[in-house]
Order: C-alpha cells, then sequence, then structure tokens
C-alpha cells in the first residue's frame, strides 16, 4: 500500500513544469530541438490571438503572439543529466530559479488553468478566478504589452515559488535526487 502511494508520488513529481529563459532569436529552434534530444522532454509555449488596427486599411488584422516572450515551459524529469542537456543548447539562458535555489516547479495544474484562460480569452468567455494564482494568469493573458506580461510572469513564478515551499514540494534535492515528502 506504501510503495503504491510512493510511486504515485514519484510519477506526479515527473509531471512538473519548469520555465526556461531562452534567447528570442531561437525560440522555434529550441522548442523543436529540446523534444528531439531524447530525455522525453515536451516544450510549450503559449500563444494568444492578438487584433490590431491595420494602418492602411480600417480592418483589424490578427495574428499570435506570444504570451510569454523569451520563455519556454518545459515538461522533464528535471535530473541533472537533463538539466545540463537542456542548458548546453544554444539560446538557453537557465531554467527560472530565484536566488541559489533549485528550477521552480511549475504544477500541471497551472499548465491546464493557463490553458484553459487562453482558450477562453480567445473565444471572448469570462472564467471565474479562485485563487490568487489563476486572477494572475487571467491578468497575464489579456495584457497586451510584453513587459507587463513578463513582469506578471515573474510574479506569477514566485507566487509557485512561495506555494512550493509552503507545501515542501521539492522534486530535485541538492544532489539531483528525488524527494517526497509526506
Amino acid at each position: 500500500m506504501i510503495l503504491n502511494e510512493l510511486r504515485s508520488m514519484v510519477l506526479k513529481i515527473k509531471d512538473f513544469w519548469y520555465a526556461l529563459k531562452v534567447s528570442a532569436r531561437c525560440q522555434g529552434s529550441l522548442q523543436e530541438a529540446i523534444p528531439r534530444l531524447g530525455i522525453g522532454a515536451y516544450c510549450y509555449a503559449p500563444m494568444r490571438v492578438s487584433l490590431r488596427r491595420r494602418s492602411d486599411r480600417p480592418s483589424l488584422k490578427r495574428s499570435e503572439v506570444l504570451v510569454f516572450s523569451n520563455y519556454l515551459l518545459v515538461r522533464v524529469d528535471l535530473t541533472p543529466e537533463h538539466h545540463q542537456k537542456i542548458i548546453a543548447l544554444h539560446g538557453c539562458y537557465g531554467f527560472v530559479q530565484f536566488g541559489d535555489a533549485l528550477p521552480v516547479a511549475i504544477p500541471p495544474t497551472q499548465i491546464a488553468n493557463l490553458k484553459a484562460e487562453l482558450e477562453s480569452f480567445s473565444k471572448g468567455l469570462t472564467v471565474l478566478a479562485s485563487d490568487e494564482q489563476e486572477r494572475l494568469l487571467r491578468i497575464i493573458v489579456r495584457e497586451h504589452s510584453p513587459e507587463a506580461r513578463n513582469a506578471g510572469f515573474q510574479m506569477f513564478m514566485q507566487l509557485i515559488q512561495r506555494s512550493a515551499k509552503r507545501h515542501a514540494l521539492a522534486p530535485l534535492d541538492k544532489a539531483g535526487k528525488k524527494t517526497v515528502m509526506f
């Protein structure tokens, strides 16, 4: 019984996402290159629809813009070897972390909330936010300025880190081994 619970908790740890700071020029190529490393990584770059007034006509131009410019969301089992393989790629600056701490793990529920918010935004729907993280996601998705979206993303990552500390979620310890807290 306890062994099954431990296995399920370790499997849940593998489902975490991490924010990777990347060069704007290399973002597209990195989104394709990271899954090809053979480490079971999956990349996600959230996009939203933007409508802009055309300068030459009285109509609107529809385009897709990145929600978080210069960031990729990467789902990977972040062992030290995988970390080094990803960071060694041209255009990667590193995983988002605060101070000398471990990279901030983003729970899959937050990625699902982000995807739902992006979908509702594109359809023009309003979804009620139940907590601070979801309200911040809504602000990030609906903001027009890339600088404001990136600032909101940094606040979002800090909220996730505080939440992880509060709930004692630590996917990797300093030696790079999996840890599970009960």
